[in-house]
């Protein structure tokens, strides 16, 4: 590792070690060296290398500058992947996860209260866990902003409890899922809770259960915002019951394709929110027609 970790000679680093040091460098700046000649830290899956603690991102930047960090095993108790403090708003840009695995009960990917995301990538993800908000956890205090970023996960075991992240803003985000949700008998779950969708797409597959009558999920609860995205998501349901669903409100236009919708699940609509068949959702002049701002399909 070199430099200072100020902002005008940030740490360079290209090692799994130097990594992690860095970013828990509080206030440095960090950068993955953007002239190395291969740009990825291998891991090499759950057998040779688990991690059983927590990233901290405690600097104040990190420039991933396109490195990829593959194979990671994160095996840890009750715990976030990726934490921050509040003692200072943290950005972080450029950095991709591939074949990532986080099991034995771990809480989510990202609990970065005061922290910025852009343009990062969770792909190929494997998360092992019921207790959890799976993709984002952020406080009462001060939320999450992730934007322009990618989620690809699978969901294995019995279904999520809780939702898919709470308090946290997400902008031009997609989501590719492959989901179960478990809603107790009279509950209701949010599956984006205290979260702005805003320019977002969200693909793949959840299958609803539950264990009695009366439950009900909601795409967002309309604390924040959530306009602009399209929503094709298959979502399917594995128990006796009937299931409510509800898009909650927009701000602005955002679409959920009906037809994906399957059987035992009923669908309400919300404020600014259009059921569109998978036709329509292919038709930009369509689209447009009704307040949805794309130029293709």
């Amino acid at each position: 590792m070199i430099g200072t970790g100020t902002q005008a000679d940030p740490y360079i680093v290209s090692t799994w070690a130097d990594f992690k040091t860095a970013i828990a460098a509080s206030g440095a700046y960090v950068s993955l060296d953007p002239d190395a000649s291969s740009k990825v830290i291998d891991l090499n899956g759950s057998d040779t290398n688990p991690v059983t603690d927590r990233l901290d991102f405690n600097c104040a930047s990190l420039e991933g500058n396109g490195w990829r960090i593959r194979n990671l095993y994160f095996s840890s108790t009750a715990d976030h992947l990726l934490n921050s403090d509040t003692g200072c708003n943290h950005e972080i840009k450029n950095l991709h996860f591939d074949n990532l695995v986080c099991n034995n009960g771990a809480k989510s990917l990202l609990c970065m209260p005061k922290s910025t995301m852009t343009a990062c990538s969770f792909t190929g993800v494997k998360y092992i866990a019921t207790g959890c908000y799976p993709i984002a956890y952020g406080t009462s205090s001060y939320s999450c902003t992730v934007k322009s970023c990618t989620f690809a996960m699978q969901q294995l075991g019995s279904g999520i409890l809780y939702g898919l992240a709470t308090r946290c803003d997400f902008t031009d985000c997609n989501f590719f899922l492959d989901a179960a949700i478990a809603v107790e008998s009279g509950r209701r779950m949010n599956a984006f809770s205290y979260c702005t969708l805003a320019d977002c797409l969200m693909r793949g597959s959840v299958a609803f259960s539950t264990t009695g009558s009366g439950a009900s999920v909601y795409i967002t609860d309309g604390n924040k915002p959530m306009k602009n995205s399209f929503i094709g998501v298959d979502f399917t349901n594995t128990s006796d019951y009937t299931i409510s669903l509800y898009p909650g409100s927009a701000t602005a236009a955002t679409c959920v394709v009906s037809d994906l919708i399957g059987s035992g699940i009923s669908y309400y609509n919300g404020t600014n929110v259009y059921w569109v068949t998978e036709e329509q959702g292919k038709s930009a002049a369509y689209l447009n027609s009704i307040g949805f701002p794309v130029t293709e399909v």
